[in-house]
């Protein structure tokens, strides 16, 4: 699987909390997209990241908040794009300081599985990172985009 490290200036983003359980998070979550495809935050989201489309990552966010890196029995589940100007009142802000990150690379939706299966059975134990007291994203970019979703965790070198 493809990745790279990235530092990335600090970004900000808008979006609708939902609170997961960890140990359904991969039934829960296809399942809150959907909903918001059908009740129009879908849309909501797409309209406002065509207001802010210089921010990396640029697409639909999907970031995962608060659940100590799966120690939790919940975390918060974001649907949510990046965000400079002021956040819409139905929704909440989120904000990133500069910070690295190592990204993987995901064809398709059900490739961030793969992502997050490499990420602590490969790339973790064999790099010189530990994960970073930062939510997690998954990027799902515009159609033609390449590549077309990535996962975005935040790291730091180990022993700082």
């Amino acid at each position: 699987m493809n990745c790279r490290i990235e530092k990335n200036p600090g970004f900000s983003a808008a979006g609708f909390k939902n609170c997961v359980d960890t140990d359904h998070a991969y039934n829960s979550i296809p399942k809150i997209w959907q909903e918001a495809r059908m009740n129009g935050i879908g849309d909501k989201l797409l309209g406002l990241m065509g207001e802010n489309s210089e921010k990396v990552p640029n697409g639909i966010l999907g970031i995962l908040s608060g659940g100590d890196w799966g120690n939790n029995d919940t975390f918060f589940y974001y649907l949510a794009v990046p965000n400079e100007k002021e956040t819409p009142a139905d929704m909440e802000k989120l904000t990133f300081p500069e910070s690295q990150w190592v990204v993987f690379e995901a064809q398709d939706p059900a490739d961030l599985v793969n992502a997050w299966k490499c990420l602590y059975t490969d790339w973790l134990p064999t790099s010189d990172y530990i994960l970073a007291d930062l939510p997690a994203v998954e990027c799902f970019y515009p159609p033609g985009h390449s590549p077309q979703n990535e996962l975005w965790i935040p790291i730091t070198v180990k022993g700082r």
